[in-house]
């Protein structure tokens, strides 16, 4: 009773992880590609316009780009563990 229940759980966890984490590293391109936009944009503006600068800016938006894809790797790694343990465990 309880193996067919772990079975599943396993399976469905591998999946929603694998999920999870390809939706965070899509995430973090995203953040980077709206990055690179800005730090393009106020890169083109004159001295007297600029407002941040592009390390400001660095500063701000590469921390949550950086914490998103390792958080999705990390995520992914998980995913592919619970793998290995329900091939290991499951397989006959």
């Amino acid at each position: 009773m309880l193996k067919p229940f772990l079975r599943t759980l396993l399976q469905w966890s591998y999946w929603a992880a694998w999920s999870i984490g390809l939706g965070l590293l899509v995430l973090s391109v995203q953040f980077y590609v709206s990055f690179d936009r800005l730090a393009a944009a106020e890169q083109a503006l004159t001295p007297g316009e600029k407002s941040l600068g592009v390390a400001a800016l660095a500063m701000i938006h590469l921390p949550r780009i950086l914490v998103t894809g390792a958080s999705g790797l990390s995520i992914i790694g998980v995913g592919t563990l619970g793998w290995a343990l329900y091939r290991r465990k499951f397989s006959n």
